[in-house]
């Protein structure tokens, strides 16, 4: 499909906007919440889950550290309106489970003849090729009944860009679950780029896509690499949340839709059928805010580590144990005591140190998470040049697939096109012989440094001219 501006505006407005359940849906939605949980609730842990408010800047914190990882939340939204405008049937309602750390991220609920009836909507996963296929792979051994949704595109329209032993894993995976592929969002991976850009552009300028067109202004993702300009970025975000407004996903379904970023939380509308939504603002005031459940959740997980380590420093063996099994014991202690410092370090260190800056954006599992994701992104730089699926033109600085984005930094987590304009050298004062391409020669595998500090990895390669 392709995107107006028209499009990309009302997408803007919709991944701008917040979001509730109303109380019918919070009656149907109890069970299922219950059953796709990923550990035991309470009663009233599920009635504080169906009263949370459903929005992006709950995470947007979470753009200080990765843009994609922040995206990967954006996503979700984006999917919901996707099945309600794309894909679903007059009959069947998707929103996002308020859940987060449940089994599955999206909910559909179907209106049979009977009665309404939910079911998972599947888990939106985006992110680097090895990431998203490991993901994959662990969903089908562990969660079958939820759907795998492909926000990368890597493992539906996009599988051209995955390595060769990417590409045999994917194979066999297909093989082995014949009848679970991924799920393909109908977005290209250009339209999910502009959708990225327009968002960002919205908090970097305060103009949605139609305005910045008009504006002649213009806005680089490329000036947002570092971690200080995207904590400025976040915090011009904010203060746009203002002008956000609050909706009933039941909106979504409207064909006609047309968004007004001009309410405020309390009494504000929507042209959605000329309705009026209002209720009340003490609506989220009894709600204990995500990053307070986080920071609760992060203490919660360094003194059980704590307790842990106590209970291995304070191990003793039981008086009148022989000497043979008093040494085993000890041993046996001593081993499993530096297996797990070995497998817990890392998440405590993590865990000490958003404490202590108060950064509670990630509650434990999404820490995980995002270490594997890291982890994947590591392993697919080490291997990204020694795969044939990558080029590199020394005389063009183009390390990507294709160029469709010149003049811009980006990494998207849809595709792997990097592209860098460096400033060309001027040869207009070196002499003919100077100009003359050398003899063939090969140049070795190294690591290059860019000028904004990075370093990108240069696979072997031929260059001159043979020598006749």
């Amino acid at each position: 499909m392709v995107l107006t501006l028209e499009d990309r505006d009302l997408i803007c407005k919709i991944l701008l906007s917040s979001y509730y359940i109303d109380e019918e849906l919070k009656r149907l939605l109890k069970e299922p919440i219950a059953k796709y949980a990923n550990s035991a609730l309470t009663d009233d842990k599920i009635e504080e889950i169906l009263n949370r408010e459903i929005s992006i800047y709950k995470d947007i914190n979470k753009l200080k550290a990765k843009v994609n990882i922040f995206m990967g939340h954006v996503y979700e939204v984006l999917a919901v309106y996707e099945y309600n405008s794309l894909k679903n049937s007059e009959d069947i309602l998707t929103i996002i489970n308020p859940d987060t750390t449940s089994k599955t991220d999206l909910l559909h609920i179907i209106n049979t003849k009977n009665k309404k009836i939910v079911v998972p909507g599947g888990d939106i996963k985006s992110g680097s090729p090895e990431y998203v296929l490991k993901q994959y792979e662990k969903l089908l051994r562990t969660k079958y009944d939820i759907p795998f949704v492909d926000y990368s595109g890597y493992l539906t329209e996009n599988k051209h860009l995955l390595s060769k032993k990417q590409k045999q894993r994917l194979d066999l995976l297909f093989q082995e679950f014949p009848n679970k592929r991924p799920v393909q969002s109908k977005y290209s991976t250009l339209d999910l780029y502009k959708i990225k850009y327009d968002l960002l552009a919205y908090f970097g300028t305060g103009l949605l896509p139609l305005e910045l067109e008009q504006s002649h202004k213009y806005f680089r993702i490329r000036d947002y690499m570092h971690r200080e300009d995207r904590e400025e970025l976040v915090s011009q975000a904010l203060k746009l949340k203002i002008d956000t407004k609050i909706l009933s996903w039941n909106v979504l379904k409207d064909r006609n839709l047309n968004l007004h970023l001009e309410g405020s939380r309390g009494n504000y509308y929507t042209s959605f059928e000329g309705e009026t939504v209002d209720f009340e603002t003490d609506y989220w005031r009894d709600e204990i805010s995500i990053e307070e459940q986080n920071r609760q959740a992060l203490e919660a997980k360094l003194n059980s580590i704590n307790e842990q380590k106590k209970t291995y420093k304070n191990f003793e063996v039981p008086n009148g144990t022989r000497l043979f099994k008093r040494f085993l014991k000890k041993a046996g202690n001593e081993i499993f005591q530096f297996i797990y410092h070995l497998n817990i370090s890392r998440l405590e260190r993590e865990i000490e140190n958003r404490l202590r800056v108060r950064d509670y954006s990630m509650n434990v599992e999404e820490i995980l998470d995002y270490f594997e994701e890291q982890d994947a992104i590591e392993e697919e730089r080490r291997r990204e040049y020694e795969d044939d699926d990558y080029s590199y033109d020394d005389n063009e600085n183009d390390y990507s697939n294709h160029n469709n984005y010149k003049d811009e930094y980006y990494y998207s987590s849809y595709d792997n096109p990097i592209y860098i304009q460096e400033e060309e050298r001027d040869v207009s004062t070196l002499d003919n012989d100077q100009r003359n391409s050398p003899k063939q020669h090969t140049v070795k595998p190294h690591t290059r440094t860019l000028k904004d500090g990075r370093k990108v990895s240069v696979r072997g390669h031929s260059r001159g001219i043979k020598q006749q």
